[in-house]
């Protein structure tokens, strides 16, 4: 197995800007050549942890022509990445996809395998699977077959060598040094909470979301404390919220909020929808300012659910 995880880097390291924080930027590569997911590890340490499965903006050319990357980016959740990186300058760990969503689904589990697609290299266990079946056949698997407005991404069947080296390079990783971060954080905490943050699209079945939607798997993967206490904040905020309709969590709130085999401490997980007319325009673009406002707020929710671990 191939380990290709960044080294971890010390808040003082973050850079203030590079590409990631420009939306348009884009990286097309050969997929060895994508970078790992981007860990930030501060001094200090809290028991609130972010992540960013679906920030990244790496394309791998084996994958894409340059014809199709414009479909392909479709799938990127972007100014997530600029989002959980100001929540890390805050004193928080926090880990920021590379791959694009289009190359590997990190919110999906490994097994969730699209044989429309190419050859099922994985398996898993019956319930789960049947659990994922739904969003396999919509083709959004682990690797999906479609872009966001449902058109093909890929003109034939991938080579499962390559579907190999995807998962190798990029999902395994990240879901090893999401482990890690739970473990650091349970040796200084017996409480940690691993908020998953996403961008939704403002039209759900033809039905106008609220400005955020808060995921918990109705309950099931965190307490009634920190559910309070997001209700406290977000009356006072001046934004609309909502709980688990229509994203209750995905595969991360899921595996790592229902995780029963960790002693002494709790883990629970927060899946957080931002509604992207908060800051972005019709074409796309993201407005850095709005992006600010959002990144403000959810900063001020940090440190306050910090406070209840």
């Amino acid at each position: 197995m191939i380990d290709v995880m960044r080294s971890v880097r010390q808040q003082s390291d973050i850079p203030s800007a590079d590409w990631r924080s420009d939306a348009s930027a884009y990286s097309y590569s050969a997929l060895a050549d994508i970078p790992p997911a981007y860990f930030i590890a501060p001094s200090s340490s809290s028991g609130l942890l972010f992540s960013a499965p679906h920030a990244g903006r790496h394309y791998a050319s084996e994958m894409f022509s340059k014809s199709k990357l414009a479909n392909a980016r479709t799938l990127e959740e972007q100014g997530t990445d600029v989002i959980v990186r100001e929540l890390a300058r805050q004193g928080y760990h926090a880990l920021i996809a590379s791959a694009s969503r289009a190359v590997v689904d990190l919110n999906r589990p490994i097994f969730a395998q699209d044989s429309k697609l190419h050859p099922i290299t994985a398996d898993g266990p019956d319930a789960l699977i049947k659990l994922y079946q739904p969003y396999i056949r919509a083709g959004y698997g682990v690797i999906p077959r479609l872009d966001a407005k449902r058109r093909p991404l890929h003109a034939c069947m991938l080579n499962p060598l390559l579907v190999e080296q995807i998962l190798t390079l990029h999902h395994i990783p990240y879901h090893r040094r999401l482990e890690q971060m739970i473990d650091h954080a349970s040796a200084h905490h017996s409480q940690i909470l691993l908020c998953d943050i996403h961008s939704m699209p403002d039209d759900h079945a033809h039905r106008q979301q609220a400005d955020i939607i808060f995921g918990n798997l109705h309950g099931a993967t965190c307490t009634r404390i920190i559910s309070r206490s997001i209700d406290q904040f977000m009356k006072t905020s001046g934004f609309s919220w909502g709980w688990n309709t229509p994203y209750a969590g995905g595969f991360i709130t899921r595996h790592y909020g229902l995780n029963k085999d960790r002693a002494h401490i709790q883990v629970q997980t927060l899946q957080i929808e931002l509604n992207r007319t908060l800051f972005e325009t019709p074409q796309r673009r993201v407005d850095s300012a709005r992006l600010g406002q959002i990144s403000a707020l959810l900063s001020g929710l940090s440190a306050i659910l910090a406070d209840r671990l």
